[in-house]
């Protein structure tokens, strides 16, 4: 049968010692090199913050004292096993990676909504699932592109300068089926690719909101499209067809068909490469592929318990993946390991979208929230709920064991009724500022404060 997914601290005190022979566990818990020599001091050089700031930080530190406690002695175990090696520990005490860690974890307190949206406009009957949301190549415009069969272009800074939350966007495209995904290439401004319900992959020019191409192949519903950022002509998709095609914007087919067995629900390029993909399908599996042979997959990466949703690229070796299993999962892509799970969200059916940035991950939930996660922690550090009105009012909170549970009892009171949850979702090119969208139709502009 087929099976698809529906639309949609305490740090240890070092010490030191003035024997003249060294251990190398000497070397690890002072800041005495192993011939003796005293490294100096580390120098902080960052200016000291406000008390307010002082104490939020410490807020979020007591709140995941656990996980930065893991954090802490995973950098000192990692110290450890470089000093066995190689009998050095270069006058690093693991101190300088845990405090960039410790500073991330706690630089923000707060998700405001700074700005909003209506993508259906005052029309609520409408269809208005947001399937997708994508700044451009110099982040002046986003596309927004759903269920109505429409993509909407916004400039982003009259966004921010107009408070009313009914926006006229600067292009509008109407499209002949329900759309499901849409990338921008990253060398030609204005070109956007877009997949739909109907199988095609689409070339759009957005500047005169004209369709340039259309590739025709798939026999099934399209659920992801991505632009190669390394070799701009070239494109990935991928459908319920069990396939994922690989297309350049000057051919009229296909360049190369992959076949999954199952079918594909994400699909993805590596950053810095133009042969390496790696696709998410209903079996539970995400498929790393090096496109110069296709026979079979360099690494599969296995652990979900349900059909994957997104996959993004953290680093170059690490891949965030989503799943309707209601987790996200970190994987280092040359071994094929799980390096950590992230759990938090409710995701049991829809698209819930996924981004993420430097170290923040950031997915939605069918509480109608979403959730930010830190690369290093495992469970949500923030929470923007969304209202259940079509303003899509907000709800700030932090995350508890507690209000993990709240938001579980929450999802099962809105399905007597129907539940709203949040669809798409990606950063901007400043690392406290996203878009998130939901079923309603509701962009927000979100603020990390």
């Amino acid at each position: 049968s087929t099976t698809s997914i529906s639309s949609s601290v305490i740090v240890p005190a070092t010490t030191g010692t003035t024997s003249s022979t060294l251990t190398k566990n000497d070397c690890i818990g002072s800041r005495i090199a192993p011939g003796g020599a005293v490294v100096p001091e580390e120098t902080n050089q960052i200016s000291l913050p406000a008390n307010d700031d002082i104490e939020n930080r410490t807020k979020i530190m007591m709140r995941f004292m656990d996980d930065l406690t893991n954090i802490y002695f995973s950098t000192r175990n990692s110290l450890r096993l470089t000093v066995e090696t190689d009998g050095s520990c270069n006058g690093d005490s693991g101190l300088r990676s845990f405090r960039d860690s410790l500073a991330s974890v706690t630089k923000y307190s707060r998700c405001k909504p700074i700005a909003t949206v209506n993508f259906v406009g005052e029309n609520f009957a409408q269809a208005s699932i947001v399937s997708s949301i994508e700044f451009d190549r110099d982040y002046e415009h986003f596309a927004v592109a759903g269920v109505s069969k429409k993509i909407k272009l916004y400039e982003y800074q009259s966004i921010l300068d107009n408070t009313v939350d009914l926006h006229y966007p600067t292009k509008e495209v109407l499209c002949t089926a329900k759309l499901s995904c849409i990338s921008w290439n990253p060398y030609l401004r204005n070109y956007l690719a877009s997949s739909d319900y109907d199988g095609f992959v689409s070339i759009w020019d957005m500047a005169t909101a004209q369709k340039v191409r259309t590739f025709q192949e798939h026999e099934k519903r399209a659920w992801s499209v991505d632009f190669c950022s390394s070799d701009p002509k070239l494109l990935a998709s991928c459908s319920d067809d069990c396939r994922v095609k690989i297309w350049s914007m000057h051919n009229d087919y296909s360049v190369t068909t992959i076949d999954a067995k199952s079918n594909v629900c994400c699909v993805k390029f590596k950053p810095d490469s133009q042969y390496n993909i790696v696709f998410g399908t209903a079996d539970h599996n995400l498929y790393y592929f090096d496109l110069r042979n296709t026979r079979e997959p360099c690494n599969l990466l296995k652990g979900h318990k349900k059909a994957v949703s997104y996959a993004r690229f953290l680093s170059n070796n690490e891949i965030v993946s989503a799943s309707t299993d209601s987790q996200l999962r970190l994987w280092r892509v040359t071994e094929g390991q799980c390096l950590r799970t992230y759990r938090g969200h409710v995701n049991e059916k829809n698209f819930v979208g996924l981004a993420v940035s430097n170290d923040k991950i950031v997915c939605g939930s069918e509480s109608n929230t979403v959730h930010l996660y830190q690369r290093e922690i495992s469970r949500p550090l923030l929470n923007y709920k969304f209202d259940d009105q079509n303003t899509g009012t907000a709800k700030t909170t932090t995350t508890t064991a507690a209000a993990v549970a709240t938001t579980n009892t929450d999802r099962v009171k809105k399905d007597e009724t129907g539940t709203e949850f949040v669809s798409a979702m990606c950063w901007s090119n400043k690392e406290n500022i996203l878009l998130a969208a939901n079923s309603q139709g509701v962009v927000k502009v979100l603020e990390l404060s």
